[in-house]
C-alpha cells in the first residue's frame, strides 16, 4: 500500500505566555543517510525529497516527492482554494503522471487534518483510512492508519520541543511491536526556533541528516 506522511500547514498557536507562534510553511524537505568520518557523522548521500506549493490561503496545492536522485516519484494536487470547506479531495499521480489513487481529506474547526480515506482511482475502492489526533499547541501527536475491514496496520507517534518542533517518531506494527523509532538532536534553529537542520538517532547511532527550507 502507498502511504504519505501528513505535511505541515500555516496553523496558529499560543504559547502559555500568551504570545502567538506561528508554525512555517514548509517548501522543501531534504533527507540525507549518515557516514562517520574522523569519528564524526557527516551528512553522507540523499535519500529523498519532498517539495511543497501553497495557494493564496496559505494551505498545500501541490505536494511532491523525490527519489535519491532527484526523480521525480510521485505528486499530489489539493485544490486551489479551500476556503470554509471541512472536506476537500486530493488525487495522487506517479511519476509518469498516472493517477494512481484519490483522498478523501476530513479537517475540524482548527483547519487541522483529522481524517484520511484513500482510494484505488480505477477502481474506487478504499484501500486505507488515517485517522489524526493532535496536542493542545496543535502538533500532531497521533497518525493510526486502518485496513479496509478496520484493523490498525500501523500506529505512528510524535514527540515535540517547546517550540513544536519535532524531536522522536516512533512507528508500531498491527501487533504493537516497534518497527521504527528515531529521535531528533536539532543542529540549526532559524530566528523563530523552527529546526532547519536535525540528526536522526536510532539506538544512539546517528542515521539520518534532514535539512528544509521555511516560509512564514
Amino acid at each position: 500500500m502507498r502511504f504519505l506522511y501528513a505535511c505541515l500547514s500555516v496553523t496558529l498557536l499560543f504559547s502559555c505566555n500568551s504570545e502567538p507562534v506561528v508554525k512555517p510553511k514548509v517548501t522543501t524537505l531534504n533527507v540525507y543517510d549518515v557516514v562517520i568520518k574522523n569519528e564524526k557523522p557527516v551528512m553522507g548521500k540523499p535519500l529523498y525529497k519532498e517539495a511543497f506549493e501553497y495557494n493564496a490561503e496559505g494551505r498545500v496545492s501541490q505536494h511532491f516527492q523525490y527519489d535519491e536522485l532527484g526523480g521525480l516519484k510521485s505528486r499530489e494536487i489539493y485544490p486551489e482554494v479551500y476556503g470554509d470547506k471541512d472536506t476537500i479531495r486530493t488525487s495522487f499521480y506517479d511519476a509518469n503522471n498516472v493517477l494512481q489513487s484519490n483522498y478523501v481529506k476530513i479537517f475540524n474547526a482548527d483547519k487541522l487534518k483529522v481524517e484520511v480515506l484513500a482510494y484505488e482511482a480505477s477502481t474506487k475502492e478504499l484501500l486505507r483510512k488515517e485517522l489524526y489526533e493532535y496536542d493542545s499547541m496543535d502538533n500532531l501527536k497521533s497518525k493510526k492508519v486502518y485496513t479496509t475491514e478496520g484493523q490498525l496496520y500501523r500506529h505512528q507517534m510524535f514527540d515535540y520541543d517547546e517550540y513544536g518542533n519535532e524531536t522522536k517518531v516512533k512507528i508500531l506494527n498491527e501487533e504493537k511491536s516497534v518497527i521504527f523509532e528515531e529521535e531528533y538532536d536539532i543542529s540549526t534553529y532559524d530566528g523563530k526556533k523552527m529546526w532547519i537542520e536535525k540528526w536522526g538517532y536510532r539506538n544512539g547511532e546517528p542515521k539520518s541528516f534532514r535539512k528544509r527550507e521555511l516560509e512564514y
